[in-house]
């Protein structure tokens, strides 16, 4: 649970600070390594999972924390600086753009 207030929202000129305050919460919730080039499970195990939609557990976990870390980081962005990154569907997409 993401429950730490970022003191120092990203904008222009603060990018140095914002990443000293985001960067070791992210760490210490071990969600760093959806920020590199970790790779993705894949979303379904066979082609009868792909035929019923049935997604892999795995799949299911990763992107439940990634969109949950997505959403945390767009909060510890200005309105302004987050209108840029609109499309970012992972936080390593994100991540790789700020």
């Amino acid at each position: 649970s993401f429950t730490l207030r970022i003191t120092e929202k990203l904008n222009e000129t603060n990018f140095h600070l914002w990443r000293q305050q985001v960067e070791p919460y992210i760490n210490a919730h071990g969600l760093d390594d959806f920020l590199g080039s970790s790779t993705v499970p894949p979303r379904f195990l066979n082609a009868t999972d792909h035929a019923t939609a049935t997604l892999n557990p795995v799949y299911r976990k990763w992107r439940q924390q990634d969109q949950m870390l997505l959403s945390w980081l767009q909060t510890t962005l200005l309105s302004e600086i987050l209108a840029r990154f609109l499309g970012s569907r992972t936080s390593q997409d994100l991540w790789g753009k700020i």
